[in-house]
């Protein structure tokens, strides 16, 4: 544990945490303060959800493009152009215009497109014999961080000053990071023979993301987690409300106790992963007890007690939102040497293909039956078709 404390270990790690947070913020926030600005920007507030799909196509291209990044600017510059990107995205959102709004989306995305593999490459470097899985999930935990930052930061501003001031706060964030990114030891020189120009540029990240069986196993698995993940957060209140006699206070903090034990998990998770357990099985076992916590929501109802829902709900989002540092920490841990962002931008688009589908099956499948037990029978076999092609990849 000491070494973690190490400056060349820690000062990285925070700038890494709270860049990251930051890009996450930015784009949660447009999702926050869309009641508000929607009337002003000229777009109905459900179109937020087309919003996010031009944010994530972009971060699946803008993420393929991390190596090249990496191998021609190094961490530290590429982390400053992801922040001028929230910048410009944030900016261009305040314009209030429809066409804007797209655009914002656009830069949004290209910023966080690089975030995980720029970032796992600089911990692949930084981290301490053992202690990668540790530190991949400590990093991962500032997505939460940056939902968390959204939501207490923004409304009460909006309220005070008016949306388009509250939103200021975002670009004013990311250009102090921007200062932070060259100071915050993230360093090592742009360009290095220990690590290989890559050659092929995103074709070449896909290439390496499927270059072997275990890998190829951790990157498939990597969509069907983040899919299951995002669309039972998306539908999970509505459910609990509708049919599980919840009111919507109560379901409001379901939707907290998913998330913040998902952070508990990632920390715990990733303090025993590598060191004491091999991580390929512990994304397994979060495979697998996600499955059973879905199947165990689909069957709430009103004559369940409340502390036993908000249980399962804690347990279910333990293993279905604690993988995320894991899987990245093993995708960095079989990539060739000194191509860990290249591996980890092709799993990336994977996962991002797991969040643009899978939602939208499950609101296929809501809007044919009308019984969300459609969607948890789908979430229960995407998590244990998980568990399959991991254990594939294992043996």
């Amino acid at each position: 544990m000491h070494d973690l404390l190490e400056k060349p270990v820690l000062v990285p790690l925070i700038a890494i945490v709270l860049m990251q947070s930051m890009i996450v913020m930015s784009t949660y926030g447009i999702t926050i303060i869309a009641p508000d600005a929607a009337g002003d920007v000229g777009i109905p507030p459900e179109w937020i959800g087309y919003l996010f799909a031009v944010i994530y196509a972009f971060a699946s291209v803008s993420g393929l493009m991390s190596g090249w990044m990496m191998a021609h600017w190094g961490a530290a510059w590429a982390f400053r152009a992801m922040m001028v990107a929230v910048v410009l995205g944030s900016l261009a959102f305040m314009g209030a215009h429809p066409w804007l709004a797209f655009l914002s989306a656009a830069l949004l995305g290209l910023a966080t497109g690089p975030m995980n593999p720029v970032g796992s490459a600089v911990l692949v470097r930084i981290s301490p014999p053992g202690w990668r899985a540790f530190m991949f999930s400590l990093k991962q935990c500032a997505t939460p961080l940056g939902g968390i930052l959204a939501g207490l930061i923004l409304p009460p501003l909006a309220l005070l000053w008016g949306w388009q001031a509250a939103f200021a706060v975002v670009p004013a964030m990311a250009l102090l990071l921007f200062i932070i990114a060259g100071v915050g030891g993230l360093g090592g020189p742009t360009k290095s023979a220990a690590q290989p120009k890559p050659s092929g540029g995103m074709m070449e990240s896909l290439r390496l993301s499927l270059g072997g069986r275990q890998v190829t196993a951790t990157s498939v698995a990597g969509a069907l987690f983040a899919g299951s993940q995002v669309a039972l957060l998306a539908y999970l209140a509505v459910y609990l409300w509708r049919e599980a006699g919840m009111s919507t206070t109560e379901a409001g903090y379901a939707f907290a106790i998913i998330n913040v034990s998902g952070v508990v998990a990632r920390i715990a998770l990733g303090s025993v992963a590598e060191r004491r357990v091999e991580t390929a099985l512990l994304l397994v076992v979060s495979a697998a007890g996600m499955g059973v916590g879905v199947i165990a929501i689909a069957n709430f109802s009103a004559d369940w007690p409340l502390w036993a829902m908000y249980s399962a709900i804690a347990v279910t989002g333990a293993f279905g939102n604690g993988w995320v540092g894991l899987l990245f920490a093993e995708l960095a841990r079989l990539a060739p040497e000194g191509r860990a962002a290249e591996v980890t931008g092709g799993g990336q688009v994977f996962m991002y293909g797991g969040v643009c589908a899978t939602p939208l099956l499950c609101g296929v499948a809501l809007d044919w039956t009308g019984q969300y037990t459609a969607v948890f029978v789908l979430l229960t076999v995407l998590a244990f078709i998980a568990v399959a092609v991991l254990e594939w990849g294992r043996r």
